[in-house]
């Protein structure tokens, strides 16, 4: 997503003509908290019901290599590391459903399980 792509008949805004041109996402500033949304539905509005897995439970998130180091700010010294809290999980399709959260506690740092007034402490093999 962050590599340079090349557009082969982009249509030029301005001038309305179609021309090779080169797209890049940059990263300038990374904010204190990062949300993250996966697509789980398809462009004909089906629900993707393959499991996500979060292999960097344990381990933070090192997003600093994506940062543009020819960005003019102090961030471009700086390293971000995100840690994995909490995430939220849709059950249903994509005409309704549920959603319950799972969410580490920030004190003893136990993961749980919410489902409305429910909650649960996930064990390690849960997660």
């Amino acid at each position: 997503m962050l590599q340079e792509e090349t557009l082969e008949q982009h249509k030029c805004d301005n001038c309305k003509q179609t021309a090779m041109a080169q797209k890049r996402l940059s990263v300038f500033r990374f904010p204190d908290i990062l949300v993250l949304h996966l697509k789980r539905f398809t462009n004909f509005g089906q629900k993707t019901n393959i499991a996500v897995e979060f292999p960097q439970v344990r381990a933070p998130l090192d997003l600093t290599r994506f940062l543009d180091r020819n960005a003019d700010t102090a961030q471009s010294q700086e390293q971000f590391h995100y840690e994995l809290y909490a995430t939220v999980n849709h059950i249903g399709d994509g005409d309704g459903g549920h959603y319950t959260a799972c969410c580490r506690h920030e004190a003893n740092g136990q993961w749980y399980f919410y489902n409305d007034a429910y909650v649960e402490q996930l064990m390690d093999d849960r997660l």
